[in-house]
């Protein structure tokens, strides 16, 4: 992949790691032990989940009767990009930051809105586990919306954790769902909406400290139109310089007579 293909790879795994984390912190289990989640399709989550726990539980895993309930398997349903939330492409960030000594600056596009779609399974042994996983949701959701934090650091440091709503599209019981012939096992399906943005590349300038605009003395006899400034620079006897205008970045002028 490109540089640009994988920026916005590592930009949708920071958007699954959020949605991951907020159910990871559903209290759903004694002694506040994290819910194990997966990042996987619904058809694949007994699967993902029998490869996170072979290394401690060993073969025994290889049913998947033996798999210890309540988990969680999450997966992006969806991306459509958000005409409603379009800045335009001229749009830009000009100065996002600078360094400490002011010689350089950044400046981005606008980031692209996109919407994230995504798929949120509870899988679990009885109701009253699913039924603290509602009251979880509802709980986040004093609206008709939440706010996750999205790391965005490993795209670019300064853009840090990135808050982003998420709209609760819904829980449904999906248990009549189950793995397998005669292992009974309760499900709930939650659909999630991420407001998210895709960043793009962030371009480094150089800043512009100083600005001298100077005045020479130029013989009559000298063409003007074919005249350099290395040969002004080269022959400071025949064209002296009569001033200076410093500008700075403060916006004022300082002007200095006489080269000498």
């Amino acid at each position: 992949m490109t540089d640009h293909a994988d920026a916005i790879a590592d930009q949708l795994r920071a958007y699954d790691q959020a949605v991951v984390e907020w159910v990871e912190s559903a209290p759903l289990m004694r002694s506040n032990a994290v819910i194990p989640v997966v990042m996987a399709t619904p058809d694949r989550a007994f699967a993902s989940m029998q490869d996170l726990l072979r290394p401690t539980l060993g073969t025994k895993v290889d049913d998947i009767r033996n798999i210890p309930l309540p988990f969680a398997s999450v997966s992006r349903s969806r991306i459509l990009y958000d005409q409603t939330r379009f800045h335009g492409n001229k749009a830009k960030f000009d100065r996002l930051a600078r360094t400490a000594d002011n010689k350089k600056l950044y400046q981005a596009r606008f980031p692209a809105p996109f919407n994230i779609g995504y798929q949120v399974e509870l899988w679990a042994k009885n109701r009253t586990t699913l039924n603290a996983y509602e009251l979880y949701c509802l709980g986040a959701f004093s609206s008709f919306e939440m706010f996750l934090k999205v790391n965005m650091r490993g795209i670019w440091d300064p853009w840090g954790l990135v808050s982003v709503p998420f709209e609760n599209e819904g829980v449904q019981d999906a248990s009549d769902l189950e793995p397998m012939e005669g292992h009974r096992v309760l499900r709930f399906t939650q659909s999630l909406l991420g407001k998210g943005w895709v960043l793009a590349k962030v371009e480094e300038l150089k800043v512009v400290l100083t600005i001298f605009q100077d005045s020479y003395f130029v013989p009559q006899a000298v063409d003007t139109a074919t005249l350099t400034a290395a040969t002004v620079d080269a022959n400071p006897t025949t064209y002296p310089r009569l001033s200076r205008v410093t500008y700075t970045g403060s916006g004022s002028t300082v002007t200095t007579s006489n080269q000498g």
